[in-house]
């Protein structure tokens, strides 16, 4: 639920039930063609795939051995902790 204040009067918004508030979705659907397309315009195909200096990934993976398995939720705390720890 959002909720939007004004000085007068406070609106809240339950985005759970967009038809009920006549709210509508809007928006392009986006294709594997189109992502690849735009990947390919952008240039970021052409960046080397490992950007971290070796050293510095490996203190990274020292600190934090087992990225590949974080949770979403766990990114957050993940990198304050790679921040407190990095020498």
């Amino acid at each position: 639920m959002s909720v939007f204040r004004t000085k007068f009067t406070v609106f809240t918004f339950d985005y759970g039930y967009p038809i009920i508030y006549h709210f509508c979705f809007v928006g392009l659907p986006v294709t594997e063609e189109l992502l690849h397309e735009a990947a390919r315009l952008s240039g970021v195909l052409n960046v080397p795939s490992d950007f971290l200096a070796a050293e510095f990934r490996i203190e990274c993976e020292r600190i934090i051995p087992d990225v590949q398995n974080l949770r979403p939720d766990e990114c957050r705390c993940a990198f304050l902790y790679l921040k407190q720890n990095l020498r």
